[in-house]
């Protein structure tokens, strides 16, 4: 097929808010969906039901809706491919005057989504039972009632390991009067006074005050860990659906990717990593990765494949741009 006349000699294909509000997109509907599902299975059992199971001391049986969650997850991020996917191709059309239709079912695209699967449900369902299993021992240990224990297993879901383990000390820091827990990010402050109240009077707070407080800072923890996996699903995912669609475009023979270069793009403030403020305006031909400050290759702002310090909470993003070659 011949190529396409450019109608942009010089100058970005897709502008930085265009990729922006893509990763908006893309981060909230994962968050969202990550929020409600976990909302879902920390309902599906009574209490009664969990203290059950964990006194037959069948927790897999318990966290055997995770994959329920990473399903969830994965289909959210799929979504989101695909609607950056045609979004993306619509603004290659445009620069290009010939149609382009982006293809989910292209070989790559089923290869990236098999990889996302692979690694979604490694991290909502081994790991998710290294946490819930931690967090239950610990609250064992600590000489909780079954009732609580249960209500540990029941919150822990959707949790990494660490939040995990800090609600049950923030469990113990509730009941031993310990004031760290009004220093705690994720509370809910509307709490502190009653926290400040019962401490400073030497009141031990009631049962049902510390599942109240409890909950409500595992639902604080939860909305946490949801907007990094978004921003960290969301990121890839844009980045991932953007380069398959201009590879789809090289294929049809739109454009040469002679002619296109991809620019790394920082947000030049003072939240960007101390790895990525040399990455800033880094150029290179499509395929080609990039090189943080500490030397690592990058494809793309949270490439899976790179070390989790270079990715984690990234807001970097990159743009095209085509040349008269």
């Amino acid at each position: 097929m011949p190529r396409a006349t450019l109608r942009k000699q010089e100058g970005q294909l897709e502008t930085l808010e265009q990729v922006n509000q893509y990763l908006i997109d893309s981060e909230q509907a994962i968050a969202l969906q990550m929020l409600a599902v976990v909302s879902q299975i920390r309902n599906q059992r009574s209490l009664e039901e969990i203290q059950e199971i964990l006194e037959r001391n069948a927790l897999n049986e318990f966290l055997s809706s995770n994959e329920q969650l990473a399903n969830a997850i994965i289909a959210a991020v799929i979504n989101s491919i695909n609607n950056v996917g045609q979004r993306q191709a619509q603004i290659i059309a445009e620069a290009t005057g010939a149609p382009l239709q982006f293809n989910p079912a292209h070989p790559r695209v089923t290869s990236i989504i098999e990889g996302i699967r692979s690694r979604i449900l490694q991290v909502f369902t081994s790991e998710q039972v290294s946490a819930s299993t931690q967090a239950v021992v610990r609250a064992r240990g600590n000489g909780e009632s079954n009732a609580m224990v249960a209500l540990i297993a029941k919150l822990s879901l959707g949790l990494a390991v660490s939040q995990a383990i800090a609600v049950v000390n923030y469990l113990d820091m509730l009941r031993n009067g310990n004031r760290e827990v009004l220093d705690r990010v994720n509370r809910d402050p509307q709490f502190d006074q009653r926290i400040e109240s019962a401490f400073s009077g030497g009141r031990a707070l009631t049962e049902s005050e510390i599942t109240t407080m409890l909950t409500a800072y595992a639902d604080g923890l939860t909305r946490f860990r949801s907007e990094i996996i978004g921003e960290s699903e969301g990121n890839a995912a844009l980045h991932l659906a953007i380069a398959e669609s201009y590879r789809q475009a090289f294929d049809a023979g739109l454009l040469l990717d002679t002619n296109v270069e991809e620019v790394w793009n920082t947000r030049e403030d003072s939240r960007v990593r101390q790895t990525h403020i040399p990455m800033n305006n880094q150029r290179r031909e499509p395929g080609i990765p990039f090189t943080s400050g500490a030397g690592v290759s990058l494809r793309f702002p949270g490439d899976p494949g790179a070390p989790i310090q270079e990715i984690i909470r990234c807001r970097c993003l990159i743009t095209r741009e085509i040349k008269n070659n």
